[in-house]
């Protein structure tokens, strides 16, 4: 209804709303195609259709809470028309890590108080492209829950159309903290198995599951991207857990053997800098370094041995 009574406004010429944001006021003509698509079974084009109007629903609404106010407990609040405007420019910046970054950048570089969160959003962005995952960044990306405190991420299988998202999640430190435990920092993500399903099966992808146990040993923050990289290939021969907590050498094998883990694998600086990894056999103390393109033969050549 909102949307109806603001493109009366627009076309009276009595709206707030810059012109720039009308396309998410104005009704999207693929409405009156529904029926035709139905009767066709175009399922997927009524997907996307469906999609992209819940996310122009979104957008809207921002607009309603930026130029007409958000009904509080004390009255309307109204975002000062300078900050609407660059939350709209930031939530409209999306596409690869290095052009959202620059945009980024330009958008708020007289603002002292956002560096340290473009920083460390950097940091991350940074890892996870070390780490060799295909991925776009997305200003504009929200999750349905309101306990999110800080970046929020999707997977997506495009091959399900609208229902192509199979995993999300993001950061909420404060979540434990609104149920009456300690102030904790978190982090979560949750999978859609019957969408992973499917894409599995379009994917033609049949399960595996590895038999041996390895505990992925990064020695310093600064080896982690390439840490990730490693976990990403070496997950398909073993069942692999990342140590977050980065222990060290030392900590981190004796945590791995008390755990029951078969294998341990380290990176350092010198397997970094030399694309290799160190693999370490917790049951026989048996130790070498390898080329990163060979560890996945060694793993299995090793399992098949024992």
């Amino acid at each position: 209804m909102w949307r109806i009574k603001e493109a009366e406004k627009i076309s009276a010429g009595s709206s707030k709303i810059p012109r720039e944001h009308w396309e998410f006021i104005e009704e999207d003509p693929r409405i009156y195609l529904l029926e035709e698509l139905n009767s066709r079974g175009k399922a997927r084009e009524l997907g996307n259709f469906i999609y992209d109007t819940m996310e122009g629903l979104r957008k809207a609404l921002m607009l309603e809470w930026a130029y007409n106010g958000v009904d509080t407990a004390d009255g309307k609040y109204l975002l000062d028309p300078k900050a609407s405007n660059m939350l709209f420019d930031l939530i409209g910046i999306s596409g690869t890590p290095s052009k959202c970054l620059s945009e980024v950048d330009a958008l708020v570089k007289d603002l002292e108080r956002t560096a340290d969160s473009v920083e460390r959003f950097k940091r991350i962005i940074g890892l996870v492209d070390e780490a060799g995952l295909r991925f776009t960044v997305d200003f504009g990306l929200a999750r349905g829950l309101e306990y999110y405190t800080g970046m929020v991420f999707e997977i997506d299988y495009p091959g399900l159309g609208a229902e192509k998202q199979i995993c999300g999640g993001g950061r909420y430190d404060q979540l434990i903290q609104e149920f009456g435990g300690r102030p904790t920092p978190a982090l979560g993500f949750g999978y859609g198995l019957d969408r992973l399903v499917l894409a599995a099966m379009d994917s033609n992808l049949k399960p595996v599951v590895p038999s041996n146990r390895l505990f992925l040993v990064p020695i310093s923050p600064d080896v982690a991207g390439y840490a990730l990289k490693v976990a990403r290939m070496l997950h398909q021969v073993v069942n692999l857990t990342f140590d977050l907590k980065i222990r060290g050498v030392r900590e981190g094998l004796s945590y791995a053997s008390k755990k029951g883990y078969r294998y341990a694998a380290i990176i350092g600086r010198s397997e970094k800098e030399s694309g290799k990894v160190t693999i370490k056999d917790l049951q026989s103390g048996r130790q070498e370094t390898l080329p990163l393109d060979g560890v996945v033969d060694y793993l299995v050549s090793r399992d098949e041995e024992n």
